[in-house]
């Protein structure tokens, strides 16, 4: 089960005659082990002997143990493992143990509380959903959280638009150590077979069995006029989305300093240093980024876009300037192009002490 962390899942212990409760929190990254003592204990009295629930709020610590940095590195501290056991009072037996995996993924308001992927063994972190465009040349991916059994396999199938020139290549195949592991895989490939666009087709086999699969619609841009950026954001699902900016863009430089007054070393000055002079010196930049034009149910990777903690622009870390924009429709906007302002999340002289 998949707990999306940025959304609180909360843990009811509600025992007859229970006067207080306590949880035990493990949550360990791959490939290390579950440790031997809870990373958190938790503990509450009950409010009333009519009011015996006592509910806990897990997410915030499952978000201590994942960290995005850039889709580049590995997968490990991109989720965790859960395992979670409930007590009645001082009960040094668990009423039961629960295993989870975390995610930095949200859930919508919408959808109610302790929302969570009801797949347990093949999770995608991604839309399949929508067409992905990206600059011909780049291979953008997908994460795929899988909890397999031995025998188990997952499968990417490759074929171009007209279902010709099929390529099927293992993930992981059958031998693959029973557990749960992430794992990038890319919808495309660098044949030409493929510039045209890409069905891509991922398959999760139980035992011999296809029992899940995911088909994605990929379609290279080769652009000839701009310089295509490729944004890279962790999505609503816990996963590296890519979202290329191919049109226009406009690039900013806003200089900061600090201006004094300056102290003569002399009655007979010298007029060419002045009495005032700026220190501190230092600069952000800013770029202004157009998409080109993109299909209407592109308004839900600008929403996870606009809500990502974490966004890269050629893997270069960013934060997002615009705070709103239209979610546009064909029919109003006819060809849908969204413009997006971020600023570089560092200052461009270096002063990091």
């Amino acid at each position: 089960m998949i707990i999306y962390a940025r959304s609180p899942y909360l843990i009811e212990i509600n025992e007859a005659a229970q006067t207080s409760s306590r949880l035990e929190i493990f949550l360990w990254n791959s490939p290390n082990s579950i440790p031997g003592t809870a990373t958190y204990t938790l503990s509450k009295k009950v409010a009333s002997n009519d009011q015996r629930s006592t509910v806990y709020n897990i997410s915030p610590y499952i978000r201590e143990y994942i960290d995005n940095i850039v889709s580049s590195n590995g997968t490990n501290n991109q989720w965790c493992n859960v395992t979670i056991k409930r007590y009645k009072d001082l009960s040094t037996s668990p009423i039961d143990t629960t295993t989870y995996a975390g995610v930095d993924g949200y859930n919508n308001y919408i959808g109610g509380y302790n929302q969570t992927n009801p797949l347990n063994n093949y999770c995608l972190l991604a839309d399949n959903s929508k067409e992905i465009q990206y600059n011909l040349g780049t291979i953008p991916y997908v994460n795929v959280l899988i909890n397999n059994a031995l025998g188990d396999k997952l499968d990417v199938e490759y074929k171009d638009t007209n279902n010709n020139n099929v390529i099927t290549t293992p993930v992981f195949g059958t031998g693959v150590s029973a557990g749960k592991y992430m794992y990038k895989v890319p919808l495309t490939t660098s044949s030409v077979n493929y510039n045209n666009g890409t069905i891509t087709t991922l398959k999760y086999y139980v035992g011999a069995t296809l029992t899940y699969s995911s088909v994605f619609n990929v379609t290279p841009i080769c652009e000839n006029k701009y310089t295509p950026v490729q944004c890279s954001f962790i999505n609503r699902f816990g996963g590296w989305q890519f979202l290329t900016f191919f049109k226009a863009q406009t690039n900013q430089l806003t200089v900061s300093s600090t201006m004094y007054n300056l102290l003569p070393s002399n009655f007979n000055y010298n007029v060419y240093k002045g009495q005032t002079k700026a220190f501190n010196y230092n600069a952000r930049q800013t770029i202004t980024l157009n998409t080109g034009f993109v299909p209407q149910n592109y308004s839900d990777l600008i929403q996870d876009l606009m809500l990502s903690e974490v966004v890269l622009l050629d893997n270069k870390p960013v934060t997002l300037k615009t705070t709103q924009t239209d979610l546009k429709t064909t029919i109003q906007d006819k060809n849908i192009n969204y413009t997006i302002d971020f600023e570089y999340a560092y200052n461009l002289l270096n002063n990091v002490i």
